[in-house]
């Protein structure tokens, strides 16, 4: 491959080029790929969250599709069978029923049936991510991340949740066949976040890791690289599943214990 087809870029040449209008460009992207999913139940008029998420949205050759953790699903399946008053999944502002395309424990990977219904009732401009099947970054090569963490209800009056997205554009610091890390850089952070500072980012889990690829002297190319499975609190380290377990259909492949 040539360095004009998609060579990745320096660590220097990424940060100064995602350091402008670049940078909000790919905010953009990261914004309009992920939303929160979260699931309450209603008592009377109140209305209570019971754990939250975030989902990526993904169109492929095959099928249009939204992927988060497994153990997303796992804690909204565990929260539904001993709810005691009517509950409720919804994805930003579209209710949803959950429809399991597959599911995978070891690799914490579950992929969702959805359609451009659901995305025009989400609240916000979405636009899939149309890259799989996908490339997995290089160790110190460029990277960006989402997510929506878990929030609070606001009261009094009609049910109101109010969601900030955390973004990072940095760098892979671990690449493995079964895992992508990233490590807060407290010298020189490239982090947003509409939240509180001590807010905590469990909700991360289902958000997107995409790859940044490009020449010498531009941003080419940004593909899906994995999805976020695992936060560690106070910044300090993401990791995400690579996204080349998932086929463009929506099964997952199954995680080899020799890798």
């Amino acid at each position: 491959m040539s360095e004009a087809e998609g060579h990745p870029l320096t660590i220097e040449r990424a940060k100064e080029l995602i350091n402008g209008e670049l940078g909000d460009r790919y905010r953009t992207i990261l914004c309009r790929s992920c939303a929160p999913i979260y699931w309450y139940q209603r008592r009377g008029s109140h209305a209570e969250i019971l754990g939250s998420g975030t989902v990526t949205f993904v169109r492929t050759r095959r099928r249009l599709m939204a992927i988060t953790a497994a153990h997303v699903v796992r804690e909204y399946e565990e929260a539904r069978a001993n709810a005691t008053w009517p509950m409720q999944l919804q994805v930003m502002n579209a209710m949803l029923n959950l429809e399991v395309i597959a599911i995978n424990y070891d690799l914490d990977l579950a992929t969702l049936a959805i359609d451009d219904k659901l995305l025009s009732r989400i609240g916000k401009d979405i636009e899939p991510l149309s890259t799989l099947p996908p490339r997995v970054p290089q160790e110190g090569r460029g990277i960006l991340l989402a997510g929506y963490p878990g929030v609070d209800m606001l009261e009094p009056g009609p049910m109101e949740v109010s969601w900030g997205l955390f973004t990072v554009l940095g760098v892979a610091w671990r690449v493995l066949p079964d895992q992508i890390t990233w490590v807060a850089d407290r010298d020189e952070p490239n982090i947003q976040t509409d939240l509180p500072p001590d807010h905590c980012l469990l909700g991360i889990s289902g958000g997107p890791l995409i790859g940044l690829f490009g020449s010498a002297s531009h941003l080419s190319r940004h593909v899906l690289s994995g999805i976020i499975i695992k936060v560690h609190q106070e910044l300090e380290k993401v990791i995400a599943r690579p996204a080349n377990f998932i086929s463009d259909d929506g099964s997952i492949a199954e995680l080899h214990r020799g890798i």
